[in-house]
């Protein structure tokens, strides 16, 4: 039995070609399927998304918009044309197209009779299209002077195409958060008070492991590091701790014991090449067993950076992190929503959203929401249309003043734990 079909979608798509070219430019949205609305398209934040796509030996066109239901005024279309081998990236603003660049492919572009893998990415103007896994084998690539932020996608083809889309799904069960603390605060700071620099994760169920004693995060701190806290008290206010400090901008660990006043470092090693990326995410994780305390990066148990022993160990209940640069920490577990959300009154949440629709009354919303096992929260305008936005798991959650929009985060675990609400 295969797990998880829910999670693979299959649709059809037929355009007649000579109505679609005879569409005005900012009508010919109507002739593509829209699949962020039903969160098809998980991988939307990263800048790329992929489909397996079976046309018959012909082709199809993607369509990137800068609003989620495709009506925005600025679109990227990429259309790869398999019967002739010529694959386009055009841009569509108002009623004007530009083609930005088309080349011939000599090489079979799609199987005639199984499906195909194709993706397409996109990030500060530069937005390219391949076959086979994603960033492999990319077919074109050229670059916008004026970019836009991508929110919808949609696709067409000209013959009976069908597109299989693996969804993420449980975009909820993704956390992601940012650290920054002052250094000189930090230093500064009594060894038993440090922990309030510390961003606490498992007040909010974000270390399902723990128990293994083993954790891992995602992060991303531009070429420098963090600090990663294990404390004997679940609100990282006990009186002992392990710190785990990994400086990739001088490629140095160390790991240190605190207890009350007392600060000891068991171990510090050079290690070349600690967060192997610079502009992505680091997988890192820590472990700790019988007093044994070891941290690495990649997969967990694997390229072992450092490993040291404490003669008088402690059970750990708590985690935190922090970063002394703008750290961004992806953290999966298993969210357990409470059908409670925090209300931020006048209050917008601009980060990705999920889909976009009319409710009459607020309930109405959170109720979309709380349906959703991708949707953290959702933003509300009491009057008009498109008043009720979901906004999908999986990313920083970014918020501004608006007197308009109120935004609602769901609850996870407990009434109190709520991303981002003040």
């Amino acid at each position: 039995m295969t797990g998880n079909r829910i999670d693979e979608i299959v649709i059809e798509t037929l355009t007649n070609r000579d109505n679609y070219n005879n569409a005005a430019v900012h009508d010919k949205y109507i002739y593509y399927t829209i699949l962020t609305p039903f969160g098809l398209v998980p991988s939307i934040s990263e800048n790329v998304t992929s489909f397996e796509m079976n046309a018959d030996c012909q082709g199809g066109c993607i369509l990137l918009n800068n609003a989620v239901n495709l009506k925005g005024n600025n679109s990227y279309v990429i259309c790869f044309d398999a019967f002739h081998n010529l694959i386009t990236i055009a841009r569509m603003s108002g009623d004007d197209s530009v083609v930005l660049k088309y080349v011939g492919i000599t090489e079979i572009l799609l199987s005639c009779d199984d499906y195909t893998q194709v993706w397409v990415r996109w990030k500060n103007g530069v937005i390219g299209f391949g076959t086979g896994s994603i960033g492999l084998n990319e077919k074109i690539t050229t670059t916008d002077s004026k970019p836009f932020r991508v929110y919808g996608v949609g696709v067409t083809s000209f013959l009976l195409g069908v597109w299989k889309i693996n969804i993420k799904g449980n975009r909820i069960d993704e956390i992601v958060i940012e650290t920054l603390t002052n250094r000189d605060n930090y230093s500064s700071a009594s060894v038993h008070d440090k922990y309030i620099y510390y961003t606490s994760l498992t007040p909010f169920g974000l270390v399902p492991p723990i128990s293994e004693n083993v954790t891992s995060f995602e992060m991303n701190a531009g070429c420098q590091g963090g600090c990663i806290l294990l404390n004997d008290a679940a609100n990282l206010e006990g009186n002992n701790s392990y710190e785990i400090c990994f400086n990739a901008f001088h490629n140095l660990i160390y790991i240190a014991r605190m207890s009350g006043d007392d600060s000891v470092v068991l171990k510090t090693v050079d290690k070349p090449e600690i967060l192997t990326i610079c502009d992505d995410y680091t997988q890192v994780w820590v472990r700790w067993k019988d007093g044994v305390i070891g941290f690495g990066t990649g997969s967990i148990g694997l390229n072992e950076k450092i490993t040291t022993t404490d003669s008088k160990p402690f059970r750990v209940y708590g985690v935190g992190v922090t970063s002394f640069y703008l750290g961004v920490w992806k953290v999966n577990i298993k969210a357990i929503p409470t059908g409670y959300y925090c209300a931020m009154t006048y209050t917008y949440c601009y980060t990705q959203l999920l889909s976009v629709s009319t409710q009459k009354i607020r309930t109405y919303c959170a109720s979309e929401c709380q349906k959703s096992n991708d949707c953290v929260g959702f933003n509300y305008r009491y009057g008009g249309s498109m008043n009720c936005e979901l906004i999908e798991g999986g990313n920083i959650i970014e918020t501004e003043d608006d007197y308009e929009w109120h935004y609602y985060a769901k609850c996870l675990q407990d009434k109190t734990a709520c991303l981002k609400c003040r």
